[in-house]
Order: C-alpha cells, then sequence, then structure tokens
C-alpha cells in the first residue's frame, strides 16, 4: 500500500455518504456558522446546519436529483501539507519523537524550561446546552440547588487561591445553558444579567479586583463581541477545537446533538479571537471517534490560523479518558503510544515556538501506579511538550474529577530528571506579555493579511437583527476538502482591511490602531505597547494586575523582594504602596519571609462584600482542618444551606456598556435578597490544611522546596569554562608584564570546593589575584602604566558575543549558582577580597526638567507637583556651601546631576562647575549624564567634543554614564521617548574619553524590557566602547524602584525585577565585561544594604558611595539611600567576608585628612563619644539644604 492508499484508507468512507461529503465541504468551506451572540437567546449554532442542508439540497437540485462526488476527495485533504501528512501518517512515534524534541530545544528562550499554571479551578456554571458523550461535567439543574456560584463563592475560591501562590483564576462553565435551561435563563435574571457572558464578565473582573488573580476564561463558542468584552477581565482566553471530523457529529457520535461542537463554529470562535487580539489556548482531543488523519487537519486548521493572527499561544493533546455514566464509558481510550504520536506530530507541524501542553493527571500510565505515570510522563517530554497546563492546590479538576492533579514534588522530580526545570507561568504565555525587546518574540507575530473585521464584528456590535446572513469564506488552507467549492457556497471577502482595527474607546481608545500596538492613554500614554493584553484600567486593569505577577522574562515572579523596600515581614508591613496591592502571596527563600496580606483597594460596586468572601474563606478553611487526606473522589456540592444573595448587575445589557468602556464597573449595584433558601453551588477544597503546597520561587529562580537540575547544563559549563581560559589568558599576560617591572608577591592561588566542583577541577591554581589598581586607560586618575595599556590592547575579545549573554541572563538553578561562582572567581583574581567605596555627596540642582520619562518620580513639572514635592533649583551659592561641607566632612567627590530645565543652557552646567570648584577646588566633580552634556551642547550649538573640552576646563573630572536607562531603542521608545536614543548616549560617552574625561556605565532594569535579550544588548554595546577607549571605570546595575513611578501607577510596568535577576545580572556583567570593564558596583540604595552585600559574593567589588542628600531613589518610594557613613559602610563590607577600603572616583587613594575626617563625623562617632545634647549633635549633622523656586535663574 502506498502512502496515497494509506491517507485515503485511514480517512472517512467518503463515498458511502455523498450527501456527508458534500455537507462537509460546505462546513470546511465556510467562515461562519453566524457565532452565538449573548444579546440573541434565539440565535444558535444550530442555524448552521439547516442553512448547510439548504445548500446542499441546491446542489442536489442542480445535478438533476443526483449528488456526483468528485474524484478522489482525499487527495486535496492537505492542499499543500500533503506530504507531511504522508510522513507524518506513515511514521511510528519514536521516530516522531527524536524529530519533535529536537524542534522543541530550539526555542531559545524556555531553554531547560517547561512550565505549569498554578491556578483555581472555578466551575462558574455546570449547566450546558451540549450533550457531549464523554461529558461528566456537564449536568442538568437539580431542584434546590443554585445553578450558578456566587461572587462570594467565587472570590472565596480565589483568595484561598492566592495565599498558596497561584497567579490563575481559571473559569470553566457550560456553553450558553440558558439557552436549553429556564432555571440559568431565570437565575441570571434574578441577579440582573441578560446572559451568562455578562455574568463571567462581572465575576471574573471582581476576582481581579479583589484576589490579583488573572482570569483565563474558557466560555465557549462566542462571538467577536463577547470575546472583545471578556478581554477586558481576562489574561487569555481558550476553546478547544477538539476535532475538525463531521462523522462526530452523526447519531451515535461524540457530538450528536452538540450545537457549539460544530467545526465551522468553534473555528469561527478562534478566527474571531485572532481579530479581537485575545491570547488564545486551543487543542484537540483525541480518541472519541477521529482518526489519525482527522487529528493532524486539526492541527494544521491551528496552524494556518495562528499564521495569520499569531494568537494561539498554546495548543493542548488532550486523550480521552472513559467516565462512568456517560455514552462513551464503554469506548475504548487511547494508549499512550498514540498520545506520544500525536503530540510529536503536533510539535512538527506547529514549530518550535508553540507552547504544547499534555495534561499530566490524564497520561496513561503501566497501571496507572506512580511509577508507570512517572516513566509516562517522561515519554510525553520526549514526545515534544513543554507545559503541563493548570495545577491547582486548592481545587479538583472538575471536568476529570476521577483524576487528581499529581504532586508538584512528582511531577518536578520527573521534569528534571528529563533536563527541564519545572517552572510556574502566567495564564498568559511571556510571548504576549508587553515585554519590549528589539528581538521580536516569533510566536506572536502576528499576519492579518487578507481578512476582515469591520463587516462582521463592527455589525455583530451595532445590529440586533437575529436573522444576520452567514459571512461564508474559505477555511484555512489545511482543511481544505476540494479545489472548488460547489455552487451556492459564497466565495470569500476580498477585503484586505486589516483585521486588528478596534473601533471602541472614544477618545481614548485605539481607533484606527493596530490594536497590538497600544498608542492610548492620551499624552501620557505608553506608545507601542503590545495590546493582547486590554489596556484600559489603569492599575487596577488585566495589564497591570499581568505585570505585577511577571518577572523579567514573562514567568511567575515568586517573589516578595522589591528594590528600594525592606525585606518582607522586617519593615513592610508598616508601609503600605501600591506595588503591594495584589499579587504578592508568595514566600522568598531568601531570607525565609512570608508576605503581608495584600491590602487591595477595590473600586467600584461593593457585589459581594468582603464580611461574605472572609466568611466564605473561614468556612474553606475550616474545610482544611476538618479533612484528612486528599479526596479524588468526583465533587459534589457542600450541604451548606444559605440564603442566596441576589446581586443586581451595574449594566442591563452589553449594548449599554460596549467593549471598551469599563466605567461600568464603577457604577452602583443594588443588592436584593430573595427568600428562596438555595443549596450553595460551592465547591469541596481539595486539600487539608496541613498538606496544602504553596508557589513561591529560591533565590536561583526554581520552585521552592521541588527539585531542580543538579548539575549545571553542559552548554552553560562549556561557556563558563570558555570564559575562564579567557581570564587565565589575561591573567598571565598581566603577570607577566608585572613580572617585567618589578617583582610582586601577592596571595596564594585560591581553590574554592563550590568553583572546583561546578567548573570542573584544577584550572583555578595557575591564577593569581591581581593588585587592587585595575587596567585603566590613560585618561583615567592614577592611570596604568604604558605596559598596562599595551596589555589591554593586546587582549583577546571576551568570548561572550550578545547571545551566549543572554543565555546566561536566562540561567536558573545549578547553571545561575555555576555562573556566579564563575564570577566571583574572576573578580576575587582582578580585585582579592578587597571591596572600595567612596564618599561623596549628591547635589542634585533641580528637579524641574522637560522630559517625560515614565519611570522617573524624581523630575518635576506643572503636571507633576502632586506626585512627590515640589519644584526647585538649588542656587549657586548653595552648590558652593554644599561642596565646601562635604570636603570638610571627608568626601573626595561631589555627585551633580538634575533635570533638564527649560531655562538651562551649556553655560549654566559650566556654572555650576565653578560653583562647586570655588567651595573645594580639590574635589572630584562627578558630573552631568551625557543627556545633559548633549544637551549643553545642542543649546550654544556647538560639536560634542568642543563643549566637554569647556567641561573639563571648568573642572570637570569625569561623567557619570546615566540617561543609558536600557541601551535598546525598542524599550527606550516608550519607556524615555524623548531622551537621546542609543546611538546618541554612546556618542557622547565615547566623545568624552577622546578629551580625556572617563565615565561609569548604568543599566536601569526590571520594568518594561524583555529582560535578558535587552540586557545581553546594553552589555555589548558598553563593552564594546570599553574595548575601543578604556575609559569606563565601572558599571552600575540599578534595578527598578517601582512604587512611586508614574509608569507603575498607571499600571504599564513590572514591580522592578525580582532578587534573583539582580543577581544574576551583576554576575554576568562582571563576566561580559571583564576585562574591559575592572568594576562591578553594588547599588546598596536600591538593593538595600543587606543584599547589596550579598552581590559581593557574585562578582561584585564596589559599593559605591556613602551618597549624603540621595533624593532620585528615594522620590520614587525606596526606603534606603539618604546617607550610609563610612564606619556603617564597613561594617556591612567586613560582615560579607570582605576587606574594606575608601577610594577616589577613579579608584586611586584618596589623601588621608579626608580619610580621617570622613570618619570624624560618622553617627557611630557620635553615638559613641557619649554626647547627648543637641548642640554637640549638629557637628556631626549636615546643614539644611536651601531650594529656591524654579524660576530663579542660576547664571546671568
Amino acid at each position: 500500500m502506498n502512502i496515497k492508499q494509506q491517507v485515503l484508507t485511514q480517512s472517512h468512507d467518503l463515498k458511502a455518504s455523498p450527501r456527508l461529503v458534500l455537507r462537509a465541504s460546505v462546513l470546511q468551506k465556510s467562515t461562519v456558522c453566524q457565532p452565538y451572540n449573548s444579546n440573541l437567546k434565539n440565535q444558535n449554532v444550530r442555524k448552521l446546519s439547516s442553512r448547510i442542508d439548504s445548500v446542499v439540497n441546491q446542489v442536489v437540485h442542480q445535478q438533476g436529483g443526483r449528488l456526483v462526488v468528485p474524484e478522489q476527495p482525499a487527495i486535496h485533504a492537505c492542499g499543500e501539507d500533503y506530504e507531511l501528512v504522508s510522513r507524518l501518517l506513515a511514521a511510528d512515534s519514536t521516530d516522531l519523537g527524536i524529530e519533535a524534541r529536537h524542534i522543541r530545544d530550539r526555542a531559545v528562550r524556555r531553554r531547560n524550561i517547561i512550565t505549569f499554571s498554578p491556578k483555581v479551578f472555578i466551575p462558574l456554571t455546570r449547566l450546558c446546552r451540549d450533550t457531549c458523550g464523554y461529558c461528566t461535567f456537564a449536568q442538568p439543574p437539580r431542584p434546590g440547588v443554585r445553578t450558578y456560584m456566587t461572587v462570594d463563592e467565587v472570590v472565596a475560591i480565589a483568595q484561598l487561591g492566592a495565599t498558596q501562590g497561584c497567579t490563575e483564576a481559571l473559569f470553566t462553565l457550560g456553553d450558553k445553558p440558558e439557552l436549553k435551561w429556564p432555571e440559568a435563563a431565570e437565575e441570571l435574571k434574578e441577579m440582573g444579567f441578560n446572559n451568562t457572558v455578562d455574568y463571567v464578565h462581572f465575576v471574573a473582573q471582581q476576582v481581579l479586583l479583589q484576589t490579583g488573580l488573572l482570569p483565563h476564561i474558557n466560555a465557549g463558542v462566542m462571538s467577536e463581541v463577547d470575546l472583545r468584552r471578556l478581554k477586558e477581565v481576562s489574561a487569555s482566553q481558550g476553546l478547544m477545537l477538539e476535532s475538525l471530523s463531521p462523522q462526530l457529529l452523526m447519531p451515535g457520535g461524540a457530538h450528536h446533538d452538540c450545537p457549539d461542537k460544530e467545526p465551522v463554529a468553534r473555528l469561527e470562535t478562534l478566527r474571531a479571537a485572532g481579530r479581537a487580539a485575545v491570547p488564545f489556548t486551543t487543542g484537540i482531543l483525541i480518541g472519541i471517534g477521529e482518526t489519525r488523519q482527522d487529528r493532524l487537519l486539526a492541527l494544521l486548521a491551528i496552524r494556518d490560523m495562528h499564521e495569520k493572527y499569531g494568537h494561539i499561544q498554546e495548543v493542548i493533546v488532550q486523550n480521552f479518558r472513559a467516565k462512568k455514566g456517560t455514552a462513551m464509558y464503554n469506548h475504548p481510550e487511547p494508549d499512550l503510544e498514540e498520545l506520544q504520536w500525536t503530540l510529536s506530530a503536533a510539535r512538527i507541524i506547529l514549530g518550535s515556538e508553540m507552547n504544547l501542553q499534555a495534561p499530566p493527571n490524564l497520561t496513561p500510565g503501566d497501571g496507572e501506579t506512580m511509577t508507570g505515570l512517572r516513566a509516562s510522563w517522561a515519554a510525553l517530554i520526549g514526545a515534544g511538550i513543554n507545559d503541563w497546563g493548570g495545577i491547582s492546590p486548592v481545587t479538583r479538576d472538575y471536568v476529570n474529577p476521577e483524576k487528581p492533579w499529581p504532586h508538584l514534588g512528582d511531577l518536578a522530580d520527573v521534569t528534571a530528571s528529563c533536563g527541564f526545570h519545572l517552572l510556574p507561568r502566567l495564564p498568559l504565555y511571556p510571548e504576549y506579555l508587553p515585554l519590549l525587546s528589539s528581538k521580536e518574540f516569533p510566536l506572536r507575530k502576528m499576519s492579518c493579511k487578507g481578512d476582515t473585521t469591520s463587516a462582521t464584528f463592527q455589525q455583530q456590535a451595532q445590529s440586533s437583527s437575529p436573522n444576520m446572513s452567514p459571512h461564508l469564506a474559505g477555511l484555512p488552507k489545511a482543511v481544505t476538502l476540494f479545489q472548488g467549492a460547489p455552487d451556492g457556497v459564497a466565495a470569500a471577502s476580498s477585503s484586505e482591511e486589516a483585521c486588528w482595527l478596534f473601533p471602541g474607546g472614544g477618545k481614548d481608545g485605539i481607533l484606527a490602531a493596530k490594536a497590538w500596538l497600544f498608542p492610548g492613554g492620551g499624552k501620557d500614554g505608553i506608545l507601542a505597547a503590545k495590546a493582547w493584553l486590554f489596556p484600559g484600567g489603569g492599575k487596577d486593569g488585566i495589564l497591570a494586575a499581568t505585570l505585577r505577577h511577571s518577572d523579567s522574562t514573562g514567568y511567575v515572579r515568586g517573589s516578595t523582594w522589591y528594590a528600594g523596600l525592606p525585606d518582607a515581614g522586617e519593615e513592610m508591613s508598616k508601609t503600605s504602596f501600591p506595588a503591594m496591592q495584589q499579587g504578592a502571596h508568595s514566600s522568598d527563600s531568601v531570607n525565609g519571609s512570608t508576605s503581608v496580606p495584600a491590602e487591595v483597594d477595590v473600586p467600584g460596586p461593593e457585589v459581594a462584600s468582603n464580611s461574605n468572601a472572609s466568611s466564605f474563606a473561614a468556612h474553606y478553611l475550616q474545610d482544611y482542618r476538618d479533612s484528612g487526606s486528599e479526596s479524588s473522589s468526583s465533587p459534589t456540592a457542600t450541604t451548606t444551606t444559605t440564603t442566596s444573595s441576589i446581586q443586581t448587575a451595574p449594566y442591563e445589557s452589553c449594548e449599554d456598556h460596549p467593549a471598551g468602556d469599563t466605567g461600568a464597573a464603577s457604577s452602583s449595584t443594588a443588592s436584593t435578597t430573595t427568600t428562596t433558601t438555595t443549596t450553595s453551588s460551592i465547591p469541596k477544597v481539595r486539600l487539608s490544611l496541613n498538606k496544602a503546597w504553596s508557589v513561591s520561587l529560591s533565590h536561583n529562580g526554581i520552585v521552592q522546596g521541588l527539585p531542580g537540575l543538579a548539575p549545571p547544563s553542559h552548554q552553560v559549563l562549556s561557556l563558563l569554562k570558555e570564559v575562564m581560559s579567557f581570564a587565565e589568558k589575561v591573567s598571565s599576560k598581566n603577570s607577566s608584564f608585572e613580572q617585567e617591572g618589578q617583582t610582586q608577591t601577592g596571595p596564594e592561588p585560591h581553590s574554592g570546593d563550590v568553583e572546583v566542583k561546578l567548573l570542573g577541577g584544577p584550572w583555578l591554581s595557575s591564577f593569581r589575584k591581581r593588585k587592587q589598581q585595575p587596567v585603566l586607560s590613560h585618561v583615567i586618575e592614577a592611570a596604568a602604566s604604558y605596559k598596562e595599556q599595551a596589555l589591554l590592547q593586546r587582549s583577546p575579545s571576551n568570548p561572550l558575543g550578545q547571545e551566549e549573554v543572554e543565555l546566561l541572563l536566562r540561567c536558573r538553578g545549578a547553571d545561575m549558582d555555576a555562573v556566579c561562582a564563575a564570577a566571583d572567581n574572576v573578580r576575587r583574581m582582578l580585585a582579592g577580597d578587597v571591596v572600595s567605596y567612596v564618599v561623596n555627596r549628591n547635589i542634585n540642582y533641580t528637579n524641574v526638567c522637560t522630559l517625560k520619562c515614565q519611570f522617573c518620580a524624581f523630575s518635576k513639572g506643572k503636571a507633576e507637583e502632586e506626585l512627590r514635592g515640589l519644584p526647585y533649583v538649588v542656587p549657586l551659592e548653595e552648590i558652593t556651601r554644599r561642596t565646601a561641607e562635604a570636603w570638610s566632612r571627608g568626601a573626595t567627590e561631589v555627585c551633580m546631576q538634575g533635570g533638564i530645565h527649560p531655562d538651562f543652557t551649556g553655560h549654566t552646567y559650566l556654572a555650576i562647575l565653578k560653583a562647586a570648584k570655588k567651595g573645594a577646588p580639590g574635589v572630584h566633580v562627578h558630573a552631568f549624564s551625557p543627556l545633559e552634556v548633549y544637551q549643553g551642547a545642542s543649546s550654544l550649538g556647538i560639536p560634542l567634543t568642543e563643549y566637554l573640552e569647556m567641561l573639563k576646563d571648568a573642572g570637570l573630572g569625569s561623567l557619570p554614564g546615566t540617561a543609558a536607562e536600557v541601551l535598546d531603542d525598542a524599550v527606550r521608545s516608550t519607556l524615555c521617548p524623548d531622551k537621546i536614543n542609543t546611538q546618541q548616549w554612546l556618542e557622547v560617552v565615547e566623545a568624552a574619553h577622546t578629551v580625556g574625561l572617563p565615565t561609569t556605565s548604568t543599566l536601569m532594569f526590571g520594568h518594561i524590557e524583555e529582560g535578558p535579550s535587552s540586557w545581553a544588548k546594553h552589555l555589548v554595546e558598553i563593552r564594546s566602547v570599553a574595548e575601543r577607549t578604556g575609559g569606563i571605570s565601572e558599571f552600575v546595575p540599578l534595578p527598578f524602584v517601582h512604587m512611586q513611578a508614574p509608569i507603575y501607577l498607571k499600571g504599564a510596568s513590572r514591580r522592578g525585577p525580582t532578587l534573583r535577576e539582580c543577581v544574576l545580572l551583576h554576575a554576568v556583567a562582571r563576566l561580559a565585561l571583564f576585562p574591559s570593564i575592572a568594576n562591578i558596583q553594588a547599588s546598596w540604595v536600591k538593593m538595600g544594604p543587606k543584599h547589596a552585600s550579598a552581590l559581593l559574593v557574585s562578582g561584585c567589588n564596589d559599593m559605591g558611595g556613602v551618597l549624603m542628600n540621595e533624593s532620585i531613589t528615594r522620590a520614587a518610594g525606596a526606603a534606603h539611600g539618604q546617607e550610609m557613613d563610612p564606619s556603617r559602610m564597613e561594617d556591612v563590607i567586613r560582615q560579607a567576608g570582605r576587606v574594606p577600603k575608601q577610594r577616589t572616583t577613579l579608584y586611586g587613594e584618596p589623601d588621608p585628612d579626608q580619610v580621617h575626617k570622613s570618619f570624624q563625623f560618622c553617627t557611630s562617632s557620635y553615638e559613641a563619644s557619649g554626647m547627648r545634647s543637641s548642640e554637640s549633635k549638629q557637628q556631626w549633622e549636615l546643614d539644611p539644604l536651601i531650594f529656591a523656586k524654579p524660576g530663579t535663574k542660576l547664571v546671568g
């Protein structure tokens, strides 16, 4: 039998049913069965069948009563994919598995990661108008039992899930039950809702506002109108395609008498979700009577739909499990080999970037023992999956109640044995979060060529007629049965109108804009953010909630540490910040703390009062305590009898509040109590309290308490060995140069157990520690010798390219530990155990700024006065006084920066310099970011180098490398759109080096960027400059402090980086920038002294400055930053096992007199002196600061 004959044999016996052939053709040539319009109860998918039969009858009549079947109907079954389908059908699961694994592992961004979603399962209603032959979830109404869960019940479940570290609230419900069951329609009417979709929208909104969990909604076949409405309150939505086989709709088939299982109806919902830019989950159900070819056709249809819209975020391959009491109880279940074959075929069809899921609780196993299940899970990983789906610590799988969720420990152990970390994800996959980078995610790439929105969407949104004619068009190319359509089938629309246009929202909406590019919010909006998430709602919207849960790669944050804040459990409970309102429920293994309860500000109507929700939560907790073991039995309703509080919806119909209008959530509601006593539909909790597990991440990014990959991966280990080999060559060259001059004695070579274990052997014994003085160019104070300059020029390039740096920045578990150990080794070779710091004072001479940087809480203008403090400028006399005072207290540096004041010119900065030098001629002035230099030169109309020479002559010693933020213009265009771009920043820095002014370098991270890709680009950019000029003295990673940042308050950024990301970035920076940039600095202002000290074992050798009068970070809401005097600074360094040492700005030796004075004015010295009077304390305190009004002129 050849391949063609095999395909024909495995297809349905189409010739035996000519009418079915033609009917299937019409079905699969039709874009729409008129989708369900939630506002029109008499309009449903069944009407499509009669319309299709009418078309078939017309064809029969045209052919004289005879129905002619085209020859060789299966030849065109897959169009251009025929060869692929033929190859897959001829292959076995073993061969396909090898290919599938290879394809999956090409996805770099999820290297070594298999995910799951920590969720709560909310069965909002179990009524359904369909009667699938395999389903036990759908149940008919029962007397005295509510048909829908109440808002209080739903919120109580979600609150429990939030306390256990869940991030997803999965809403699963029957399809349009009110169209079949009068009880459902009546209960909805009593609550004040027109239909189920309206109620889902309202309840999901309450879960979002009151618990911070992210709704994922499976509400069945829906119109584009309803999909857009639910997008306002959900992170993602889903609908299983299940199958395209028309045979399943026939009597005796799994989908007989199921109007919502018509393939064309489900495909149209997928298509409508694409037009609405809804991140969508779909999949196939295998073993219900379809053939292998049917599965492939369905997968190809999903692939083609995704290629057109880019919205399919996940495909599930779910195997049928027979259930007692169903029509298909005796139907054979697909075995493990069948599931493997289908998964591998799906991976091959869908490609490396698609997320492929297999539910672990449904996995066929050998006798379904734990040993058999573990082997089966490993087989599924080998078949190409990268996700296990949702797993709940609180609720059962109510669709498959006889199959309990696996324990995370068992699943993580099997996953690790296959070479992967088990990592929690959000219901929205990372590819669909608005994380900006110049590197695009292939999965979410959208192409809407040849489709139209306005004709269908606007008509559905505005028309109330139940008799709209169907919009018929071709199905995706993969499932076309015939090359030509039968007569009577309408052709596809020729309109090329962009499919992502969203006409709603009024003047603040996205009218005529690409809906995946969000320009909204008026003049302060966040331009170009991807609108896969609904952008409305501000800090209370779904976009804000999702970003609060996310880390810099789009996975679950899982940590309660925040840059600028005290550790959770210490002082955080005393302070209320917007950052802590929602979603911070997990614990942090670094400090062993747990988060405080989220303080939730719930705007709008009190549909479910906190007291009611709390009472339900208490009931749950009691149920936890009372149940002694996990139950795997079918869920039953609780026996608690309550008087149902019927809530009135805040709107009467969706016409009153069209998609895009979130104001409905704020309208008042009326709460009425009926006299009907009904049994609560609240489901039982899953586990006892003492067995409940929770989800949080440890310091190295893996789930706390779960096994991870024990040894570092071969790929990471090979990279680290290459870096260390490079370091050995550089160290050897430096040693030979030193031996040509005077012989130097240094510490004995160090070999640590951790390093030898992780990096494989005695290579470390050949290294010598280098002197504290780094190799810098001639432009740096206390520069190295000519021979050291020659060494710098002759050193080979760092072996880490941008892709390798990005790979290291994605490390977790043992890989991350190995990276940190390698970074610490390089630090030790370069600087020994000495950790330096500088005694300095910050002078922020104005907070008035014309720029609108979205992250900045420091700058002030007319529109920003309400944020924090009033606008000011510092008079020149005050600059002189502060500089003199700093010098008298032992400072060797003043660091001066400010906003871009509209009245400042290049002459202003020169005057500021002269004022500082007047106060202390010997002080090092470290001032003016590249942005200020660029503005100063532009205002005078002179070249950069000429202006930099003027600054140098006026006393400028070096430039801070701030205003860099992230050197990725895809990020900068949103974060700071009116600032200088990447190329301009680099131009100023290199020009400064040219005239003999060294600079530092910085990176502000953890806000809106896709971390590793943007950070890697940034590191490579600054390394390139340093390799050419040698003029960068240090690199300072600056974690984003979110609390008062405008972009966070608007709900458009994350809550800063995680502690893991901070540690890892410092470590990778050490490896990537060596030897061009010798010093890596820990920002104690952002990290806090405790965690900045911890960075000293991950590559850092400097703690920055003591910072008298730091104000920029504190303006963003940080608790750290006012001043850490030298005595305390040295205590922090010693506690880390390091040797403290004062330095100058450019890492030279400070004047001993200045060092002595710096310790005289320490607070600890004052306390130790025994003097307690206010008069005696004044000599230790800084004098009050003097400010002037914004209009004050600094120069004439």
